[in-house]
């Protein structure tokens, strides 16, 4: 029995099938974003139409780095677009989940600002509070986007663990007029400001801003942008949730037209771990630019195009299963994809669309699916680039568009899926395709023993298929073309025929002596070409090696497929011709040149090319 993705179902699936049935459960379990099931700490930011997406771009860089993969992280955006997100998260290290925020993430603080009469356009610094959690059941800090954390807090392990305190930032030098017409609310000891939020797990800050506004109401016309009442409804909303404050001596103000660092009253204490650069969305800071110089703040050059989308790769965060292609191997494929600009790709296995976004900067012209949505299409957008929800099998054998590059990488790797994808893949990658697949030797990976589709199909492909494997890249690239060999054959062919027509007035044994004659020599042509293009021959060191042979003026490869083969001559370092007739006498028996032999038949027999 199958499930709609064609995994078994019954107790003898696979570790992929199980992962994918998890997948599946996760998705009917969490209806919302994908992300908000996680219970891995998260550290958000949220970035406004402002001046300072260099300040976030600095924040996320440093952060992704400072912690790692011990926490997840998330930019929560308003009214910015995908190519400008794209570039903020560009230094990102580590993977980004982005969530452009609307009314709707948070629709009982909305409730409360339109029935205040303060629309979606006017919301302002409440936009920091869309949604009230990007994921309910793990610790989380929310912070502005021009707050850079440049360390870690005491109190850090703690609230990974999600057993600290609730915490909001301190502003004890600060002034009454930032907490607008809730000043009376505020307790003066404490002069909580909404800079850094930090959450325990499950705790919701809602229900007591739901209290603070019933104990006084938004004054009608309220508009979040002029107005500071949510700093004063946010501090009196913490001060419910008895917050412990974050000193301003310990995350500081780097306000943009003050030419000072304001520590608080108790002035630098040395220990800060984090800065806000205040106002920096409204003009350059020069505290930015003095820290960064100073090297306290991240920053570096032009990225290579791998790093600028590393927010894009998957290690979980996103539902099960979750793992990303190595930059090993991603770098084969755009270096592969290169030559495809302007022309027809097609990605089998979007995840968040990290390649999809490289292969559309390329210039191709990408169509990617995947049987879940895991954000892609925010993520993409504006490039140039279709997203599709769907079965990739199903999507295969009801598309009828050519795809001049087909990238297959997929969860679902042992035979019995193979065996659905390849009919239908072979017909997809069509004369002067290419076929790029990921996971060829998944299977050599313990926990993925029974991953052995790929190697199945590669084995079962017509011999006008050429393959070229990268087999020192885990899990194994396969370059699969479908391109001159059919050519050929069709001009052999044609060729053939003419032939065959010519010859039809002449004498019969003639004739077939002639026919004989011509396919051995269309023969030698196209072997001597396979050899050529093995990439186990270097003309250079045959005529080296062999002065003779240079001498004769003979093509140095078909010299090697006529005699040099036989006669135990090498055609490069990479292959012992001697060594190979020696330990498979079979093919010595055959005729056959030994390279030609181990090009079509050997390599796939993992039979060994030379001594190790």
């Amino acid at each position: 029995m199958k499930n709609n993705h064609g995994f078994e179902t019954m107790a003898t699936k696979n570790l992929a099938a199980i992962l994918a049935d998890e997948d599946m459960k996760s998705t009917q379990n969490h209806p919302g974003r994908r992300f908000s099931s996680g219970t891995r700490p998260v550290i958000r930011w949220i970035k406004g139409d402002g001046l300072d997406d260099m300040v976030t771009r600095a924040a996320i860089g440093q952060a992704t780095r400072l912690f790692g993969s011990e926490v997840d992280y998330c930019l929560c955006t308003q009214g910015i677009d995908a190519s400008r997100v794209r570039s903020i998260l560009e230094w990102a290290d580590q993977p980004v989940e982005w969530w452009p925020v609307s009314e709707e993430d948070n629709p009982e603080l909305a409730r409360f600002l339109m029935d205040a009469g303060c629309p979606p356009e006017n919301f302002g610094y409440w936009w920091k509070w869309f949604p009230e959690r990007v994921r309910p059941d793990a610790p989380e800090w929310i912070l502005d986007g021009d707050m850079v954390i440049t360390g870690k807090p005491d109190w850090y392990k703690q609230w990974k663990e999600g057993e600290d305190f609730v915490r909001l930032s301190q502003d004890d030098a600060g002034h009454d007029l930032i907490y607008g017409r809730y000043a009376r609310l505020v307790d003066k000891d404490l002069r909580f400001y909404s800079g850094l939020a930090s959450l325990s797990p499950k705790c919701r800050f809602m229900p007591k801003l739901a209290e603070v506004l019933a104990e006084q109401p938004l004054a009608a016309g309220h508009h979040g942008i002029n107005d500071m009442d949510e700093q004063g409804i946010i501090a009196a909303t913490f001060q419910k949730l008895t917050a412990k404050p974050i000193p301003l001596y310990e995350f500081p103000f780097c306000i943009a037209f003050l030419d000072y660092i304001s520590y608080g009253l108790k002035g630098d204490q040395g220990n800060v771990w984090g800065y806000h650069f205040g106002n920096a969305f409204r003009m350059a800071n020069p505290h930015f630019e003095s820290l960064t110089s100073e090297k306290k703040i991240f920053s570096k050059s032009d990225s290579p195009l791998i790093e600028k989308f590393r927010w894009l790769r998957n290690y979980g965060q996103w539902g099960i299963p979750g793992w990303s292609m190595t930059d090993d191997a991603t770098e084969i494929i755009l270096k592969h994809a290169t030559t495809f600009a302007g022309k027809n790709a097609l990605e089998l296995g979007t995840s968040r669309g990290r390649l999809t976004a490289m292969l559309a900067i390329l210039g191709c012209k990408v169509t990617t699916v995947d049987h879940q949505n895991r954000g892609a299409a925010d993520n993409l957008d504006g490039l140039a680039v279709t997203v599709v929800v769907d079965d990739i099998v199903h999507f295969m054998t009801t598309s009828n568009r050519f795809f001049d590059l087909v990238i297959c990488d997929i969860h679902g790797n042992s035979s019995r899926d193979w065996k659905r994808y390849s009919r239908p893949l072979k017909m997809l990658v069509k004369n002067g395709s290419t076929l790029i697949i990921n996971n060829y030797l998944l299977n050599k990976i313990p926990e993925w023993h029974e991953e052995t589709g790929v190697e199945w199909f590669l084995k079962q492909l017509p011999d006008h298929w050429s393959v070229t494997l990268h087999a020192d890249i885990t899990p194994g690239i396969a370059i699969v073309t479908n391109d001159f060999r059919i050519k050929f054959n069709k001009k052999n062919r044609m060729l053939s025929k003419w032939f065959s027509g010519l010859f039809t007035k002449l004498n019969h044994s003639f004739r077939l002596f002639r026919v004989d004659f011509i396919r051995k020599r269309l023969q030698i042509i196209r072997n001597t070409g396979i050899i050529k293009r093995s990439g186990f021959f270097s003309e250079s060191y045959y005529l080296k090696n062999n002065p003779d042979v240079a001498k004769s003026g003979m093509n140095p490869a078909r010299h090697y497929l006529l005699y040099g083969g036989f006669e135990g001559r090498n055609p490069s370092e990479k292959f012992d011709s001697s060594f190979y007739l020696e330990q498979n006498p079979d093919v010595k028996a055959s005729g056959m040149n030994p390279l030609l032999h181990y090009i079509r038949f050997g390599k796939n027999e993992q039979r060994k090319a030379h001594k190790d």
